[in-house]
C-alpha cells in the first residue's frame, strides 16, 4: 500500500515528525480540537467583551488556589496542550536538532540561533511554536 502520510499540517510544519497525526489516531483529534481553541471560543469572547468581570472572576479563582493550595495547572487550555508543546521540542531537539530535514520546521529553524546571542531557551522555543497555533 506505501507509506501512508497522515500529519495535521500545522502541527508537521512546527514539530516535523513529531506533529500530530489526528486522522489515523484518536487522542491526537481530541489534541487538535483543544489546541485549534474551538471548545473555548466563548471564554475568549467574554474576556473581550466582559473584560472588568472576566479579572474579578480570575482573581478570585487564583486567591482560592493560593488558600486551597491547589495545584491545578493555570495554562488556559489544559496540561495536554502544554505537555505536547513541551514534549514535541524535546523529542524534535534530540533527533532531527541539526538535521537537514530540520531545517523547514519552526523548531528547527529556532534551534539553528543556539551559540549566538539571539539564541533561545527549550521552553521559550515551546512557547514560540505554540504561539504560533495561537496558544
Amino acid at each position: 500500500m506505501g507509506r501512508q502520510i497522515d500529519f495535521s499540517c500545522i502541527t508537521n510544519h512546527l514539530f516535523g515528525r513529531y506533529g500530530t497525526h489526528s486522522i489515523r489516531n484518536a487522542d491526537d483529534r481530541y489534541l487538535v480540537d483543544d489546541l485549534s481553541g474551538v471548545k473555548h471560543r466563548a471564554m475568549m469572547y467574554r474576556w473581550i467583551y466582559f473584560r472588568p468581570l472576566m479579572e474579578f472572576i480570575a482573581s478570585l479563582k487564583s486567591i482560592s488556589s493560593l488558600l486551597l493550595r491547589s495545584k491545578a495547572s493555570h495554562h488556559a487550555r489544559g496540561a495536554r496542550v502544554r505537555d505536547y508543546g513541551w514534549n514535541s521540542v524535546q523529542s524534535f531537539k534530540k533527533t532531527e536538532k541539526g538535521t537537514e530535514a530540520a531545517k523547514i520546521h519552526t523548531a528547527g529553524k529556532l534551534f539553528s540561533y543556539e551559540g549566538s546571542e539571539i539564541a533561545l531557551r527549550d521552553t521559550q522555543i515551546a512557547s514560540e511554536c505554540m504561539d504560533h497555533l495561537g496558544i
